[in-house]
């Protein structure tokens, strides 16, 4: 089942929803952020988290990655997916914090940058 946005937000050029509270793993730390899904109208979608680092806000852009273990006589090859965060552009990262300041109920608030 997939989960419900905590908000929805249209514009004329996107549509964005926030997902709140999603706990995710840095090495054996783990971050609580918001993800965040902008659909634009041309098509093209970003799939986002924002967290916090030293005080500052911080938009990484979610990817998916394919592991590939190679096969040996004794042992069948694999593949598996995990995501990975990638940085995201200063400019574009500037573009989704304004996005993301329009909700109403984020966790990270415009003045934490």
């Amino acid at each position: 089942m997939t989960p419900q946005p905590d908000e929805t937000l249209k514009f004329s050029h996107s549509e964005a929803r926030l997902f709140r509270g999603i706990k995710l793993r840095d090495g054996a730390e783990e971050v609580i952020c918001d993800r965040m899904v902008v659909q634009r109208v041309t098509g093209d979608e970003h799939d986002l988290i924002v967290y916090e680092r030293d005080g500052k806000r911080i938009v990484g852009r979610i990817t998916q990655i394919m592991v590939v273990s190679t096969a040996t006589p004794a042992v069948p090859g694999s593949a598996i997916f995990k995501e990975h965060v990638e940085d995201v552009p200063l400019d574009d990262e500037r573009e989704f914090l304004d996005t993301y300041d329009q909700f109403q109920r984020r966790t990270f608030l415009t003045g934490q940058k």
